[in-house]
């Protein structure tokens, strides 16, 4: 699930995409935080069962998952990344990470987190927090 960062390299006043790229990397710092203090506990562990228990999730036998471990990878695993077709950085986990204890992409899991399935609500926990990322990068700061 890539997550653009708010400006495009032409947007600001940079002096060439190296700088662009750099503040981008910077700035992952500052998402990762916001990630972080947006990770609600109470929810994560409440669909934690349901999740195990969903078809969505190919569990390594005998292994145990815990749905507030893949919040954590997620935000551990975050890379900043540089499109040249549009100039913009972005952020997403590497393709190939899994999901711990199982054999499913974290990509694949954090989407249906994130977006909801039959058997769990949307979480809507990056959504929120890259609001809050995106009146900061437009300096607005944090609240």
């Amino acid at each position: 699930m890539k997550i653009w960062y708010p400006k495009q390299y032409s947007q600001g006043d940079y002096e060439n995409v190296q700088e662009y790229i750099s503040k981008c990397q910077l700035d992952l710092f500052v998402l990762k935080d916001i990630l972080n203090k947006n990770i609600n506990l109470s929810r994560w562990n409440a669909i934690n069962e349901r999740l195990v228990q969903s078809q969505q999730l190919h569990i390594i036998d005998g292994r145990q998952v815990e749905a507030i471990e893949i919040a954590k990878r997620y935000v551990y695993a975050l890379t900043c990344y540089y499109d040249t077709a549009i100039t913009k950085c972005y952020y997403d986990v590497p393709a190939l990470l899994k999901c711990p204890n199982t054999v499913d992409s974290l990509r694949r899991i954090i989407r249906y987190i994130e977006f909801g399935f039959d058997d769990i609500p949307p979480m809507n926990w990056i959504r929120h927090s890259y609001t809050i990322f995106t009146d900061y990068v437009l300096g607005e700061g944090l609240n």
